[in-house]
C-alpha cells in the first residue's frame, strides 16, 4: 500500500526512477490552546527506502509552510531531495527497470560530488557510471561540478570538476546549496572557522575576520 502511495497516490513527488520508494502524506490541521486552526497546518512525509530492501527510514515535517499545505506537494519533494543526496554518499544500483522515455537505459543521474574528497568521489562514480575530469590530486575536495547534481548525462559521460585550491588565499569556498555535512567538509579542511544557523542545507553564507582568523556563518533551512 505505501509504494502504491508513491507510485500512483499523493505521494508521487517521492518517486525516484529505477527504485521502489514507500511512503505515505500527512496533511493535518495544528491544534492550537484546544481548537484546530483553519488557516495552520503540519505538511508531513514519511517513508522508507529501497522499499524491497530498506536501508533509510525518514521523516519530514513542516510546520505551517506557506503556499502550499499537503504533504505530498511541500514535504515529499524534501523527502526526495535527501534520498538523492543519501544516494550520493551510499550509492546502491536500481532495483527497478525503467519504462518511462524521460531515463533511457544509456542514461544515469549525476551524483552529487560537492565535498567529498575524490578519492570518495572516484569511487561513487564508478558506481553511478560517470567519469570525473581533473582527478590528479586524489585527497582535493571538490567544490564545484558540472553537470549539476541530479541531471542525467550519458553512462560513462563525463563531469567536470573544480577543487577547493588551499594556495589561494584569497579563494574564499561558496558552498550555498550544499548539505551542512559537506559545506562543513570543505571550509574545516579550507582551514577557515564555521557558525551555524539553522540546519539542512546551506541557503546563505556570511564571511567575517577578526585579527588572522577568518569564519564563514552558515544559514540553513
Amino acid at each position: 500500500m505505501l509504494i502504491g502511495v508513491v507510485d500512483k497516490g499523493t505521494g508521487k513527488s517521492a518517486q525516484i526512477e529505477g527504485y521502489k520508494v514507500a511512503g505515505k502524506t500527512g496533511t493535518t490541521q495544528k491544534l492550537v490552546n484546544g481548537s484546530y486552526e483553519t488557516q495552520s497546518y503540519y505538511a508531513s512525509f514519511i517513508g522508507f527506502f529501497p522499499a524491497d530492501k530498506p536501508q533509510i527510514a525518514l521523516l519530514v515535517l513542516l510546520d505551517s509552510p506557506q503556499g502550499s499545505y499537503y504533504g505530498g506537494a511541500v514535504a515529499a519533494p524534501i523527502f526526495k531531495d535527501i534520498l538523492m543526496d543519501w544516494l550520493s554518499i551510499y550509492p546502491i544500483h536500481p532495483t527497478e527497470r525503467i519504462r518511462t522515455d524521460s531515463l533511457k537505459s544509456d542514461s544515469v543521474y549525476v551524483p552529487d560530488f560537492r565535498g567529498l574528497f575524490i578519492k570518495d568521489a572516484n569511487r561513487i562514480a564508478q558506481i553511478q557510471k560517470v567519469k570525473l575530469a581533473n582527478t590528479s590530486d586524489i585527497e582535493a575536495i571538490i567544490l564545484f561540478q558540472n553537470p549539476k547534481p541530479g541531471q542525467k548525462i550519458h553512462k560513462w559521460g563525463k563531469v567536470e570538476i573544480k577543487v577547493f585550491d588551499k594556495t589561494k588565499k584569497s579563494e574564499l569556498p561558496d558552498v550555498r546549496g550544499m548539505t551542512l555535512r559537506r559545506a562543513l567538509t570543505i571550509i574545516h579542511n579550507a582551514g577557515y572557522k564555521t557558525n551555524v544557523i539553522g540546519s539542512g542545507k546551506v541557503r546563505e553564507q556570511q564571511w567575517s575576520k577578526e585579527g588572522k582568523i577568518t569564519t564563514c556563518t552558515l544559514i540553513c533551512n
